[in-house]
């Protein structure tokens, strides 16, 4: 057991980057390459005992920091999410994220402090390490999430190539009511309009303020684009000025 906990523990990292990467979409041509670490580990714990634990450490360092990363683009590292969950999973993503650099950094640490005082306290420790991960997960999940802009907040206006854009995405939702779809997700919406999922959601923050489930959602309460509610701000920050002179 001792020999295959190493190698079991240095597969958690790639397949949570593996699962979180299939949600935006970006299937990887060589998935197989993502079995170069734990092979990598199960040599070591063989045959090189001393390097299992750098490994490890490059293993979590390596993922969390690529996890990070793709959670970076916004919505469309979740584009197959359904809207309700995109916030969800990125929260989720960046909390994974965070425990892999943790635990390499703790990891990388304990190693350290074995060279030089022994493995006495090292129970300690990694009781210490996981009461410190559980801690962070439950505050991270009971943290309220960033609220969005005021829609009335002023905004540069939007360039004509993102008021075209944008224009072909609110045809998209309107076509058969696809805003009214519990299910829709960025990635499909995207497909409707012809444009990558990406380049959607970020449109719609930059044109808007909004990410795409409050905009969806809004569209969804109030029966008007968000857009339009946009135009009417920017038109009243216009003529008050005038109004004033």
């Amino acid at each position: 057991m001792v020999l295959v906990q190493p190698v079991t523990a240095s597969m958690m990292a790639p397949l949570a980057f593996l699962a979180f990467r299939s949600l935006a979409g970006a299937q990887p041509k060589r998935a197989f390459l993502h079995a170069a670490g734990p092979f990598a580990v199960g040599i070591a714990v063989a045959f090189m005992r001393d390097l299992v634990d750098p490994l490890l450490l490059a293993i979590f360092f390596g993922y969390g920091v690529a996890l990070y990363r793709l959670t970076l683009v916004g919505d469309a590292a979740a584009a197959e999410a359904s809207l309700q969950r995109v916030r969800p999973v990125l929260r989720a993503a960046r909390l994974t994220a965070g425990l892999m650099l943790f635990f390499a950094f703790a990891d990388g640490a304990l190693a350290a402090y074995t060279v030089f005082h022994g493995n006495a306290d090292v129970p300690a420790a990694v009781g210490l390490m996981n009461i410190v991960a559980v801690a962070a997960v439950l505050a991270y999940f009971l943290l309220p999430e960033t609220r969005a802009r005021p829609l009335d907040e002023p905004r540069d206006p939007p360039s004509e190539a993102d008021r075209a854009t944008l224009a072909s995405i609110e045809r998209a939702l309107e076509e058969a009511s696809l805003y009214k779809d519990e299910n829709l997700s960025l990635s499909r919406l995207a497909r409707r309009a012809g444009l990558p999922p990406r380049e959607v959601s970020g449109v719609i923050n930059r044109a808007t303020g909004f990410n795409l489930s409050q905009f969806v959602n809004n569209r969804r309460v109030t029966g008007v684009s968000p857009s339009h509610y946009r135009a009417e701000a920017r038109k009243q920050q216009v003529a008050e000025p005038k109004a004033k002179t």
